[in-house]
């Protein structure tokens, strides 16, 4: 798995360093709608192998927008082994204000902080799901591959529940 994730990454520099990125100067009032793509650690001892994250918001300018977004893993079973104490992620909703660094109209960098509803449950038969109010970080390299599309690869951690994700980004600007 390493070895996948440095070829995508020496892919994605290589390409990006061979093309002329058609960013525009000033993007400020556009829509924007992205989804990410990853792995997420569902409890203290496994990493699901596919996760999902929807997102759609107003880029303000080249520096700030702010989105709403939900994730959600794929589980295709219950993990309910009896693991009292365990608790398994189950989603997440909320809002995040996005702060965007650009190194030049090709590259970009983010960051955000928001704040989600998670979902969560105790990996014992019977158990009820919880709801928290869980601050979350996201971190993030973006490439402006035109004006209306930008690549890269974020990571997540929502810190009352000590989940992390990690995914690659497409996002779309309208």
């Amino acid at each position: 798995m390493t070895r996948a994730i440095q070829a995508l990454a020496a892919a994605f520099v290589l390409a990006a360093a061979t093309t002329t990125p058609a960013h525009a100067e000033d993007d400020a009032g556009r829509f924007q709608l992205s989804y990410d793509i990853g792995t997420m650690k569902l409890d203290s001892r496994t990493w699901w192998p596919l996760a999902v994250q929807l997102n759609a918001g107003w880029r303000g300018s080249r520096y700030w927008a702010v989105e709403a977004f939900a994730l959600a893993p794929f589980v295709i079973e219950a993990n309910d082994y009896g693991h009292p104490g365990i608790y398994q992620f189950d989603d997440a909703v909320g809002l995040r204000a996005v702060g965007y660094v650009p190194m030049n109209d090709a590259f970009e960098w983010m960051g955000a902080v928001g704040i989600a509803n998670t979902k969560r449950h105790e990996e014992a038969p019977g158990s009820a799901r919880q709801s928290l109010t869980d601050p979350v970080l996201t971190v993030g390299a973006m490439w402006n591959r035109s004006r209306h599309l930008s690549l890269g690869l974020t990571g997540s951690y929502f810190t009352k529940s000590a989940t992390p994700s990690i995914g690659f980004r497409s996002e779309w600007h309208f």
